[in-house]
């Protein structure tokens, strides 16, 4: 295997691009739902990069690079489970489009500084013995395996998350009590897989539900 510097999961990469920007653009609100819609603008762009083929996925634990056709999943998001990204490819992606970089001629330590920022990270960090750095839990979650959870189980926890907190619960709100109720599951990757336009498809489908059984219907 070739020795990379860092290798991210895409999860701890949109966190990273999206406090970023957030730097950057000051007018922006300092709120969750601002992160929260920045954050999957980021992601959902790096999927569309990796489905074109111009932003490499590398599948643990063999760093093999992952086909551009298989880095999205069924919902149409970018598969964020036992991959990672080396700074190496994801400078060079964004050198592509990014004037900051490209105009300032910045170099990839510079870069990753600037990514790092001041707050220490909270995800998970090990060392190979060739020396790169792993950011992320990937041993954890096998490529794919723990994804197909989430994907059988998104649209029970949207609706009993809605049935909690209540019908009107922003999608912030409703990660932040699946990852709550949900042991084990990751709060990043509920961002994944917890939509907006999901959340509204839950939610009409259970006033379906419920407009039938107050006509006297049965639910099922």
């Amino acid at each position: 295997m070739k020795s990379f510097t860092v290798i991210m999961q895409p999860h701890v990469v949109a966190h990273y691009l999206t406090r970023r920007a957030l730097k950057r653009f000051r007018d922006l609100p300092d709120d969750a739902d601002t992160y929260s819609a920045v954050y999957d603008s980021v992601l959902g762009t790096m999927g569309v990069a990796a489905a074109n083929g111009d932003l490499v996925l590398l599948a643990f634990p063999l760093w093999y690079p992952v086909p551009a056709q298989f880095t999205l999943g069924d919902n149409g998001w970018l598969n964020t489970q036992g991959v990672g990204i080396t700074t190496e490819d994801l400078f060079a992606w964004m050198k592509s489009f990014d004037r900051d970089i490209a105009n300032n001629h910045d170099t990839l330590d510079y870069f990753w500084k600037e990514l790092q920022g001041d707050v220490a990270s909270t995800e998970s960090e090990t060392t190979t013995a060739d020396g790169a750095r792993l950011i992320g839990d990937f041993a954890r979650v096998p490529f794919g395996k723990k994804g197909e959870w989430y994907k059988e189980n998104v649209r029970r926890v949207i609706s009993e998350a809605l049935e909690e907190v209540g019908m009107d619960a922003t999608r912030t709100q409703v990660i932040t009590w699946a990852y709550g109720n949900n042991k084990g599951s990751s709060n990043e990757t509920w961002k994944t897989h917890i939509t907006g336009s999901l959340i509204e498809a839950v939610k009409n489908e259970m006033m379906k539900i419920s407009r039938h059984i107050s006509r006297g219907g049965n639910p099922h």
